[in-house]
């Protein structure tokens, strides 16, 4: 099994935005959509991207989070790397580290 590659919500290669816009912006228009995912019971909601190793998962997750769209309709974002084998607390210690 490969090392865990930690990955940030940083943009390194530009050429990789080439070609994405169609599924960047389904998953903003899913994620912005003020009628879906709208909870009396405070439950969070979750937008999974899954797939085989090296189909751009990461690359999609970072054109979306990066993008105007969803700075403006989110008043805050974290990003946190979840490696194969996580442990639910080390991610809830990430997330309240940043």
């Amino acid at each position: 099994m490969p090392p865990d590659r930690e990955t940030s919500s940083v943009i390194h290669d530009t050429s990789v935005i080439m070609g994405r816009n169609e599924e960047r912006d389904m998953v903003i228009g899913d994620i912005c959509n003020k009628d879906i995912g709208k909870h009396e019971n405070g439950e969070v909601r979750v937008y999974g991207i899954w797939g085989m190793g090296g189909l751009g998962k990461t690359t999609l997750a970072q054109l979306v989070y990066n993008h105007e769209t969803v700075d403006q309709y989110f008043d805050l974002k974290c990003w946190v790397y979840v490696s194969e084998n996580f442990q639910v607390k080390e991610i809830m210690k990430k997330l309240l580290n940043q």
